[in-house]
């Protein structure tokens, strides 16, 4: 009987995936436990990896690994509901398919699960370009702590609760409890809109240094910018929608300002010592600054005061 579902939203990932399929299913002392590849429309080989993997996976006879599709969203959040719905075990873990986990990471997700309803796990970043493409480099450089590490309540006032979307564990029961992901926040936050909506039922998101995992850090200004701007964009739709803005460091009392303005500064001060570029700051700063001013305009068809959009079948 299965006792734990990995569910792993991805698209478009052929180069990475096999690396986290790899490290799935190389665990150690874990119960048993499935695999929840959820393909969220990709457009080249992802299908493939998956499916090379599933027939390891039988034949090793540690965990299962089952393909399912996702094409109506492209969001991880819709990808990890839908992941929700085919999932058998009890017990839920999400990561990624482009980072790697150490090879007690189900084992630890398990045990703590069996401590409390839910969990944000810990992310060592490294580069993308310096992320070994063999499970064994990444663990050599990330280390595998095979001892629980305990966990914390460092949250609990804090006006911002963080739930790490790409390592976290929570009770399935507790998931359909509080409806899953809101995918209407789009490609991010939606993972701290469920750390809100975790407090609001009462309970805290609790977290550990441990039940780690490898994750890929993406450079160069462009993409750190666009990340940013979608950072920033969720972080106002959070602040509107749980009266929080005055307590954002973000966007609370005119800071979204002060951010451009430093922003701007830093640019002109490049300009003018060209030794002091810094590129990807910059970007990031004006990424932020953009998408808090879209997230936080009332504009038509804005859902900063909307309630939380679930599929009807996580709501029943």
């Amino acid at each position: 009987m299965i006792e734990v579902s990995v569910i792993v939203p991805v698209r478009n990932a052929p180069r990475t995936l096999g690396v986290q399929l790899e490290a799935l299913l190389e665990q150690e002392n874990a119960p048993r436990y499935e695999v929840v590849v959820v393909d969220n429309d990709s457009t080249d080989g992802t299908a493939a990896v998956a499916d090379a993997y599933s027939a390891r996976y039988r034949q090793s006879n540690r965990a299962e690994l089952r393909l399912v599709s996702a094409p109506a969203h492209r969001s991880a959040s819709y990808s990890r509901n839908v992941g929700v719905r085919f999932s058998h075990g009890s017990k839920l873990l999400f990561c990624d398919g482009d980072d790697c986990v150490p090879a007690h990471w189900v084992w630890q997700g398990a045990e703590l699960l069996e401590q409390c309803d839910l969990y944000s796990g810990a992310a060592v970043p490294l580069r993308d370009e310096h992320f070994p493409d063999a499970v064994a480099g990444v663990r050599q450089w990330l280390g595998d702590d095979s001892e629980l590490c305990p966990l914390e309540d460092h949250q609990r006032n804090a006006p911002f609760p963080v739930l790490m979307g790409g390592n976290f564990g929570i009770r399935k029961s507790t998931m359909l409890e509080l409806g899953g992901f809101d995918h209407s926040m789009g490609s991010a936050g939606e993972d701290n809109e469920l750390a809100l909506r975790i407090r609001a039922s009462g309970r805290s998101v609790l977290t550990t240094p441990g039940a780690k995992l490898a994750y890929r850090i993406r450079t160069g200004h462009r993409s750190v910018f666009a990340a940013a701007r979608r950072g920033g964009r969720a972080h106002a739709l959070n602040a509107h929608r749980y009266g929080l803005w005055r307590e954002s460091e973000v966007v609370g009392h005119g800071r979204w300002f002060s951010g451009l303005a430093s922003a701007l500064g830093s640019a002109g001060k490049m300009l003018v010592a060209p030794q002091s570029r810094d590129l990807d700051g910059i970007s990031g700063r004006l990424g932020t600054t953009c998408g808090a001013l879209e997230g936080g305009c009332p504009l038509p068809g804005a859902r900063a005061f909307g309630k939380a959009r679930t599929p009807r079948w996580l709501r029943r």
